[in-house]
């Protein structure tokens, strides 16, 4: 009985700060970032970690400073112009395809108000999500300077974690945090470049088929790359209204080029920049997301694969040292 009932505070205590600990993970996981950067510029060029961690913001920032100034303007305009832009191809795209009667059925009013909800239903939604703007911000802040800080003194974090533990279990506990913390690393730093790279891609194919706002739609296929599997059908989704406003043959050329982009970042570009972080089959992945979705909501489905792939790391360290033991 008392088994249970604490099983179920801690799952309540967890309910209720669940937005709280994603923010705190997801400070970790930055910090990991900048302390993978640092470790691997020291590396490789023999500058100790203080002035590489040093060497990696300015490089960040002065990177941030020439993005903004070469391509801040047009990309403001670009992602400004996205939303008056996709709903005046949704309403060409209902058009054209009201030519059709197996489509105006489809696209008939009542069929419409079945996948759209109401806008009573989502007008109040959708000021409360702007009415959160300060916490969105306070939790940025937040994940910054948990990273900033976690990344200039690693080891002091590190030595006050394993302070909580027995003193028997430390050396067991600081194994199972550097195996955990080198596969993060490793996984941070390979989806950020599969991540940079797929941007790119997308904005260069989307450029040459001559598709509007490019930009704007490569920085979305970039962002949303982070969630693997959804999240690169969710970036498809506005190329694909805006393509179908042009012709049908844009769009199936702007799939086909989703589709390649993927394909290539699946069995080109993984198994190159994966091999020593943690792999975790698509099946895995998806029920992570689905899961941690239904707990955590849209926090839990951003940080599902790093989640997923920290519980791997776990328990195969669990089962490695059960085995040691035996």
């Amino acid at each position: 009985m008392l088994l249970g009932v604490a099983l179920l505070a801690a799952a309540l205590l967890i309910e209720n700060l669940a937005n709280v600990l994603l923010l705190i993970f997801a400070g970790v996981l930055f910090g990991i970032f900048l302390h993978g950067l640092s470790a691997l510029l020291g590396r490789h060029t023999g500058l100790p970690y203080p002035v590489a961690l040093t060497v990696v913001l300015l490089s960040m920032l002065t990177l941030l400073g020439l993005g903004f100034a070469l391509l801040g303007a047009e990309a403001a305009t670009q992602i400004d112009q996205l939303g008056p832009r996709l709903q005046q191809a949704w309403e060409q795209m209902r058009a054209r395809f009201k030519l059709y009667d197996w489509t105006r059925v489809l696209l008939s009013e009542k069929n419409l108000r079945t996948l759209v909800p109401d806008r009573e239903l989502w007008l109040p939604g959708l000021r409360g999500l702007f009415s959160n703007t300060i916490g969105i911000v306070a939790g940025f802040l937040v994940v910054l300077f948990m990273g900033l800080y976690g990344a200039a003194t690693p080891q002091v974090y590190r030595r006050g974690l394993l302070q909580l533990l027995p003193a028997a279990r430390r050396r067991q506990a600081a194994e199972r945090i550097d195996l955990l913390v080198d596969a993060l690393r490793s996984w941070l730093l390979g989806t950020f470049l599969k991540m940079s790279l797929v941007g790119v891609a997308v904005s260069i194919g989307l450029w040459l088929l001559d598709m509007p706002l490019a930009l704007a739609l490569g920085l979305i296929a970039f962002a949303l790359d982070f969630v693997p599997y959804i999240g690169p059908a969710l970036a498809a989704c506005p190329a694909l209204i805006v393509a179908l406003a042009v012709s049908p043959s844009t769009a199936l050329s702007v799939a086909l080029l989703y589709v390649a982009v993927q394909a290539a970042e699946n069995y080109l570009l993984s198994p190159l920049i994966d091999f020593r972080s943690v792999h975790l089959p698509p099946v895995a992945t998806i029920s992570a997301q689905l899961l941690f979705g239904a707990l955590f909501g849209a926090l839990g489905v951003l940080f599902a694969t790093p989640l997923a792939a920290s519980l791997l790391v776990i328990v195969r360290g669990s089962e490695a040292a059960a085995g040691a033991g035996r």
